[in-house]
This record gives C-alpha cells, structure tokens and sequence, in this order.
C-alpha cells in the first residue's frame, strides 16, 4: 500500500498488527517509512526508536532510527546508534555508510572519509563508498585524490549513476 501512495490504508493496516503484535518489528519500521514519506521527521524517529527498542538486535531498525535522527540534526545520537550496529557486528558496511552520514551532516569531512573509507574495505567492489570517500575528498580540497577514487567507482560498475 505505501508503495501504491496510499499511506492512510497503509498506516491502518500497520496499527491493525500492532494492536494484535505491539511489538511488530515490520509494523513499526513500516510506519517510520510512511512517516518519511509524509515528511514528518519526528514521528520517523519515534516509530524507527520503537523499532529498535522492539528488536535490539535488528540492525536496520537501528540504522533506520540513526537515518531518522541525522534527519533531526540530532548527530551525537545518530553517531551512537550506528556504533551500537558496529558494536554488535564490525562488520557492517551499511552501519560505516550510516555512521559515515552522519559525520557528513555533522561537518566532520575526516571522520566521514574515514567511516566510508571502512565501508569500502568491507565492500570493496560496491562504487558507492567510493563515491561518497570522492564527495569527501573534493570537499576537503584534494581533487586528485576525488577522480582517483571515481575512477575506482567507474571501474567498479561503469554504469553507477552516482559515480558517473
């Protein structure tokens, strides 16, 4: 139904599960998704919060909630949401994607550089982190070093629309 557009009978098939299954993992992300949809940040959050608290052990509710919080400008939290991914598996590419987000939105380039640059060694034939190490590198003014990594991008998958 969300994806249809209808958010109102999407949110009413939601709080139909959630009156039988409170803590419907599914349910509750659904309806941090509709809010987003709706442009309604603070209710993003509240729904992805419940989520995580749901299934602490779910890394996308807890990368959704991290999303949602980064949304609010809320970074400190959204840092320690993407690290509580990280603490439970290191490995975890999107949790670096998301953690390295952040410290984009929070205007700490060597700190996102580094978190995508984790995500790229996890990932290393996905363009997508070397796209994002590239928007670092250009921004903190080393332009040789942004159409190195594009080009790995590019080599990548020649045909990711963000490299290109």
């Amino acid at each position: 139904l969300s994806n249809l557009g209808r958010f109102d009978d999407a949110e009413e098939a939601c709080r139909a599960v959630l009156a039988d299954e409170p803590e419907h993992t599914g349910a509750l992300m659904s309806l941090g998704h509709i809010a987003n949809a709706r442009a309604d940040r603070p209710a993003a959050a509240a729904w992805f919060e419940l989520a995580a608290r749901a299934a602490p052990g779910s890394a996308a509710a807890r990368l959704d909630f991290a999303s949602a919080l980064r949304d609010l400008g809320d970074f400190g939290a959204a840092r320690e949401a993407a690290e509580a991914v990280l603490a439970r598996e290191p490995g975890s590419a999107d949790a670096w994607m998301s953690l390295g987000h952040t410290e984009r939105r929070a205007g700490r380039r060597e700190a996102a550089l580094e978190a995508f640059s984790r995500a790229s060694e996890l990932k290393p034939d996905s363009p997508t982190p070397l796209v994002q190490m590239a928007v670092e590198e250009r921004r903190l003014g080393r332009p040789e070093a942004c159409e190195r990594l594009l080009a790995r991008a590019i080599e990548a998958d020649g045909d990711d629309r963000e490299a290109l």
